[in-house]
């Protein structure tokens, strides 16, 4: 499950405004590579108000195009959640100028003490 935040006076869930996903089976596909595969992408099912990525467990690796939008009316700092605790490795992207910039890496493969937030699930 995927789930916005926003961490004000306390953390508040807000779905997210896009959530798309690739499969890549044999994970052999880059971050530049995928931002040219637009067409490829499919909108995530949504769950009780979230969209939901339920793949179980296999070795394909999943790319996740998200677009969120924060309300105008406040400024406040928002965290996305990858609710699943057992990911094995998480890269966040930020594509800017057509490019992607690795932002962070995260899951159980990595060092807990690297997460830029310090919670069980992977949280950017």
């Amino acid at each position: 499950m995927l789930v916005l935040a926003s961490l004000v006076s306390r953390v508040q869930a807000a779905p997210l405004a896009t959530a798309d996903f690739l499969e890549d089976p044999g994970g052999r596909l880059g971050p530049d590579t995928v931002i040219g595969l637009q067409a490829r992408f499919h909108p995530l099912p949504v769950r009780h108000g979230y969209p939901v990525l339920d793949r179980g467990f296999h070795r394909a690796v999943y790319w996740l195009r998200l677009g969120l939008q924060a309300p105008r009316d406040r400024a406040a700092r928002y965290y996305v959640e990858l609710a699943n605790p057992l990911l094995d490795d998480v890269r966040v992207y930020r594509v800017q100028g057509g490019r992607a910039l690795q932002m962070a890496v995260m899951g159980d493969l990595h060092p807990f003490a690297t997460r830029p937030v310090p919670y069980r699930n992977p949280v950017f």
